[in-house]
């Protein structure tokens, strides 16, 4: 049983700075203390006792601040319970048992952009731990046959989810091929490619020296998604055949959301392949239609595009029909996001309003830079502020 609450608030801001950065901040605190012992003598009784250990507390907060753990942010996840456990600690030396509850770290007002300027990389590494494979122990094989990385977009509505992958295979004859596909939107494309061997022998190392196989036998808890989002995935085959194994042993690794727990193998797979493809030789590029499917949905109801997910774009430049831009050479106009006239699709799909004023540029989630249409030339995706006027936050149709 305590024998009172103080509740807590600090009156100045208290100055702090991340390890990340040198830049001081300021921070406000509240919270309460549920006193279950103290000493009377040193702090007396009643009111006089509340307000000198509300007092104490408070002016305990910015040693706290200075003493956070190596690595840990002060904004960032569990802050509460790491303040928590350091102000109990110093009680406890006082003569002071106390259960702390703090309801509320937080910047202080106009704080935010410039916080997130200077911390957004350390602040996501600690919300999205990364995959480390140091420590592994190396899995002995023989030579990596084939190499498939894979997403695949969930979307909310019929038609709108789509999938790709990137398929690099060392063939008996000698050559090597990488086969990108990609299915949604109402089609589906594949490039294929003669790969020179020593750019394809960097996916080899790669997944040597990360210890891909011993990682694909790792129980690694990834987040759960309950809406709309992307997953990857990548695969590996080997031909064991030489060390006594199978010609075909195959390893598999589900990475769950896409960009997050595995983002840095994700990404250092993604550049291999985008220079096996970019230095190869395009042997094969068809496209089928489906019949179904929402295009240029699979961008706005999934996390977006990642490596190898979509094709290139058309080379000949090309008019608008809609809205009349010209010089188009991607594969949906920026300014009205109706398709090139290679692209099949619904006709009241891309039934939009006129092309917005000049304004600033924006950034897809597929990567394209410098949009200043509603839409994305690369994949169709809306802009933020195209969302915005129908109350869509980004947020609310991907997770990452």
């Amino acid at each position: 049983m305590a024998l009172f609450t103080i509740n807590f608030r600090t009156t100045q801001p208290v100055p702090f700075k991340e390890h990340c950065s040198d830049v001081e901040f300021y921070a406000e605190v509240c919270g309460n203390a549920k006193i279950a012992y103290y000493n009377e003598i040193s702090y007396g009784v009643g009111k006089e006792a509340e307000n000198a250990l509300r007092e104490l507390i408070l002016g305990m907060i910015p040693g706290c601040f200075a003493a956070w753990p190596e690595g840990k942010l002060i904004m960032g996840p569990g802050n509460r319970e790491i303040l928590e456990d350091l102000l109990a600690a110093i009680l406890a030396s006082t003569g002071t048992d106390a259960k702390l509850d703090i309801r509320s770290i937080g910047l202080v007002k106009g704080q935010m952009d410039k916080y997130m300027a200077e911390c957004r990389e350390a602040l996501d590494e600690q919300m999205n731990p990364q995959v480390s494979t140091e420590d592994l122990e190396e899995e002995k094989h023989g030579p990596l046959i084939s190499f498939s990385l894979n997403y695949s977009s969930h979307g909310m509505m019929a038609g709108s989810s789509s999938s790709s992958g990137d398929d690099l295979e060392w063939n008996k004859d000698g050559t090597v091929t990488l086969t990108s596909s990609h299915s949604g939107g109402g089609k589906n494309t594949r490039f294929r490619y003669n790969v020179k061997p020593e750019i394809a022998q960097k996916m080899r190392d790669y997944v040597t020296e990360n210890h891909l196989a011993r990682l694909s036998k790792e129980d690694i808890k990834t987040p759960v998604m309950f809406d709309n989002f992307t997953s990857a995935s990548f695969s590996m085959s080997f031909d064991d055949s030489s060390i006594g194994g199978s010609s075909y042993e195959h390893c598999f690794v589900n990475c769950g959301p896409a960009g997050m727990t595995f983002r840095n193998i994700e990404n250092a797979l993604g550049k291999i392949l985008d220079e096996c493809r970019e230095t190869g030789e395009c042997i094969l590029n068809e496209e089928t239609q489906t019949g179904s499917g929402f295009p240029g949905m699979g961008g706005m109801m999934g996390m977006g595009n990642f490596p190898g997910m979509m094709p290139r774009p058309p080379k000949e430049a090309w008019t608008c029909p809609s809205c009349g831009q010209e010089g188009i050479t991607s594969r949906f106009c920026p300014q009205c996001a109706a398709p090139a006239p290679d692209v099949t699709v619904h006709p009241t799909i891309f039934a939009m309003d006129p092309p917005p004023a000049p304004g600033e540029t924006w950034t897809c989630a597929c990567g394209q830079e410098g949009n200043t249409g509603k839409f994305c030339p690369s994949c169709g995706n809306p802009s933020p502020a195209y969302l915005a006027q129908f109350e869509i936050k980004p947020d609310q149709r991907s997770q990452s």
